[in-house]
């Protein structure tokens, strides 16, 4: 078994190592019967959970639809801005 660091956590899963298992939450993890969020994959999890702090946050966050749809927004906004910054050209999503 090999240990990973930090770094490469992060790189793998879009979190810090104590949020992994949040993220396994809302994608699912079959080995562990965990059944997940249907349509949430890694990239949404780790991006919630970067989002909201924890599952708690963001099961409280989906109470309040505006509010989470206003954050999704303000973080593909951003994400729009990074990768037109990067490539010239913009996402043109929504």
């Amino acid at each position: 078994m090999r240990t990973i660091r930090e770094p490469e956590v992060l790189t793998r899963f879009g979190v810090t190592p104590d949020k992994v298992t949040q993220v396994q939450a809302l994608i699912g993890d079959s080995v562990d019967n965990v059944p997940g969020v249907p349509g949430v994959g890694p990239t949404a999890a780790a991006a919630c959970i970067n989002m909201f702090g924890d599952l708690a946050g963001v099961l409280k966050a989906t109470q309040n639809p505006e509010k989470f749809a206003a954050a999704f927004k303000e973080a593909a906004d951003a994400a729009d801005k990074a990768l037109f910054k990067l490539t010239g050209k913009p996402c043109k999503y929504g």
